[in-house]
């Protein structure tokens, strides 16, 4: 789960009931990474940590990356949460 978050889930019930656990946890404020760990949303930079989030920045157009759409929506849904 770490490494592949839902991905690592088969199909059906068990992804099903890590949706709801999702969307209950959201609605408290708790947000659950769908990828694993942070870094799953752009595995092509590699590295972890401060690591990661230099390369992603440095090596990707952060308006235009296809790879950084999934975290751009996760963030939205935060961010909309917030803001209400």
């Amino acid at each position: 789960m770490k490494d592949s978050g839902r991905a690592a889930l088969s199909p059906g019930q068990t992804a099903a009931h890590l949706d709801q656990l999702s969307d209950r946890c959201s609605q408290r404020g708790l947000w659950i990474v769908p990828v694993g760990g942070i870094e799953g949303f752009c595995p092509t930079a590699g590295g972890y940590g401060p690591k990661f989030a230099g390369t992603v920045l440095s090596e990707h157009d952060t308006e235009t990356s296809v790879e950084l759409e999934k975290p751009e929506s996760l963030l939205k849904k935060i961010w909309k949460a917030v803001q209400e």
